[in-house]
């Protein structure tokens, strides 16, 4: 029997929207067997939750019922590279190997380049797109590669901020515990998710993206203390567990984090990034990659990663 997910007017980044959707089409999906999401009242969407319905098409029997809002239908195809994206807008991209990433990081910065127009900003991007999908294709097994999109938002207000950059890396793998249990005792994927984001923790057996082994392990680390730094949030999730850091800026650099259980849960990873605008201002890349590495024990070189620059 055919289940329906109505979904609310407004969908906005927070976790319990984003734990509830999740859920809620699982359980819908194992129970009946096929659902339909409905858009029909959906005025507005962030970005982050167009690749989790695209990643579910793969997944389960999903259909989908359009909004009575053309633009709204219109976001959704220019998410999903059926139309012209706007230039706030990177449409979603499946990568399927690494081969692909550092062509895709550039086509991102130039989408966005109206709003994201200094080469510091784009090093964060590249960084942080590098890192997470080098994961996916390392550690995951994922079957649909990687899902990436990007999204700026130069009005959102959020207290005293207003514009953010927003990026979503997904996949359909294995998740954090299973990888990470190569190395280590982990019982849960919370605890995975928060045991991945310290230094030089890695699922790796292997050589990472910058040629050796002493590499892996930083990125993710790294992107934490961006977020930190930044004063930006990031959301993982992996399977069955949710966790949300966010970061309070440059003046006290510290996180906060809120773990949270799913019932049935996602079945991958899913990474959602918001930073605001202004404060990718705040430090030059290599500056805060200093101040970040500085007690790092690890020879870390980034000539590979500024390769990516050669153009800019």
């Amino acid at each position: 029997m055919e289940g329906t997910l109505k979904l609310k007017r407004e969908i906005y980044l927070d976790i319990d929207t984003l734990s509830l959707l999740i859920d809620k089409i699982f359980e819908s999906a194992e129970q009946r067997g096929s659902l339909i999401i409905d858009f029909y009242n959906v005025k507005f969407i962030d970005a982050c939750y167009i690749p989790i319905f695209k990643a579910l098409t793969g997944l389960t029997n999903i259909k989908f019922k359009k909004s009575s809002e053309p633009k709204v239908n219109k976001y959704i195809l220019e998410q999903d590279g059926q139309k012209l994206a706007r230039d706030t807008v990177y449409p979603m991209k499946i990568s399927r190997d690494l081969q692909h990433i550092s062509f895709q990081t550039k086509e991102l910065i130039e989408y966005l380049k109206l709003y994201l127009n200094d080469e510091e900003t784009g090093k964060y991007i590249a960084f942080i797109l590098q890192e997470l999908v080098s994961n996916i294709f390392d550690h995951s097994g994922s079957l649909i590669g990687a899902i990436i999109n990007g999204q700026v938002y130069p009005n959102r207000k959020i207290g005293n901020t207003t514009g953010y950059v927003q990026l979503t890396v997904l996949d359909t793998g294995v998740g954090f515990k299973e990888t990470l249990s190569r190395n280590y005792s982990l019982n849960n994927e919370i605890e995975a998710i928060n045991k991945a984001i310290e230094r030089n923790v890695t699922g790796a057996t292997k050589e990472g993206i910058y040629g050796t082994i002493n590499n892996v392990g930083f990125g993710l680390y790294a992107i934490k203390e961006f977020i930190k730094y930044l004063r930006g949030r990031m959301i993982i999730v992996s399977n069955n567990g949710l966790v949300q850091f966010t970061g309070t800026g440059k003046e006290n650099p510290t996180i906060t984090t809120i773990p949270k259980q799913l019932k049935f849960g996602w079945k991958g990873s899913i990474v959602i990034i918001e930073v605001p605008m202004d404060t990718l201002q705040y430090y030059e890349f290599d500056v805060l990659m200093e101040l970040i590495r500085k007690d790092d024990t690890n020879d870390f070189e980034l000539e590979n990663f500024e390769d990516l620059f050669e153009d800019f």
